[in-house]
């Protein structure tokens, strides 16, 4: 427990140094919307026209778009499993 507290005491002196932005009740309300299908299908069409090289993962753009249909509920399940732990 000491380590904990020694931790958060420290994030808060950094916090109070560097004073970095805040969201405001507008911007959290937005990032804390549900993710939907339709995003998914949007962004997937959205870097299918854009980029032809492999994303991050090593799939490239074509392989999502060609495996929509097939990707979107692994990737809504994925993400509301995940949500708050993803990088």
């Amino acid at each position: 427990y000491g380590h904990k507290l020694e931790n958060l005491e420290k994030m808060d002196k950094f916090l109070d140094i560097y004073n970095p932005p805040r969201l405001n009740q507008e911007e959290i309300k937005t990032l804390n919307r549900p993710i939907t299908s339709s995003k998914i299908e949007m962004s997937i069409k959205t870097i299918a026209n854009k980029k032809k090289s492999p994303e991050p993962d090593g799939f490239t753009a074509e392989f999502y778009q060609t495996f929509t249909k097939e990707l979107v509920p692994v990737l809504l399940t994925l993400l509301y499993k995940e949500r708050g732990n993803l990088p």
